[in-house]
């Protein structure tokens, strides 16, 4: 588990000064002999709780999400190793591309005409698609299959018919 400063934002701030505002109302209810005031002044308090929980939980998520996932070898873990030439310097084959040429249904993944498909060198799919349409267009990304103009996914509720793309010599 990691242990990282706190910082103190607008929504700190802002949750600090519900919980005082409340805490003041209820202490003159109470004092002027309105014991009632305590329900609604406890619920306040756990519900403004309970959002600032999830949008921390939030924050937190969006966070890890934005961090850049670097494959490169970090010194510190291999201190007897010195790279010659740095991880971005090894030159890897451009992913193949294929855009959505048709639509037949709705595909449950979002993908309409138009959009654009990378498969890269390691068969990796960039934007995400059902496991069935990935299976074919790595097999369409691989070698020797230029001779397909069109490539569909097996689907047919939702059915993808894609293209590959010309690459930029």
């Amino acid at each position: 588990m990691q242990i990282s400063r706190f910082r103190a934002g607008v929504a700190e701030f802002a949750t600090l000064a519900g919980f005082v505002a409340v805490a003041v109302v209820v202490v003159l209810a109470l004092r002027s002999g309105w014991t009632i005031a305590l329900i609604p002044g406890l619920i306040y308090v756990l519900a403004t709780g309970a959002a600032y929980f999830i949008y921390r939980q939030h924050r937190a998520q969006a966070a890890r999400v934005a961090q850049p996932q670097s494959t490169a070898l970090k010194l510190e873990e291999h201190p007897a190793h010195v790279p010659a030439a740095p991880p971005e310097a090894v030159l890897q084959p451009a992913p193949v591309l294929f855009r959505v040429v048709d639509v037949r249904g709705t595909c449950p993944m979002g993908h309409g005409k138009g959009s654009l498909v990378a498969v890269g060198a390691t068969g990796g799919v960039q934007p995400r698609l059902c496991a069935p349409a990935e299976a074919v267009l790595r097999m369409a990304a691989s070698n020797g299959q230029e001779k397909a103009a069109e490539w569909c996914c097996p689907i047919y509720e939702h059915l993808l018919v894609f293209r590959r793309e010309r690459q930029a010599a």
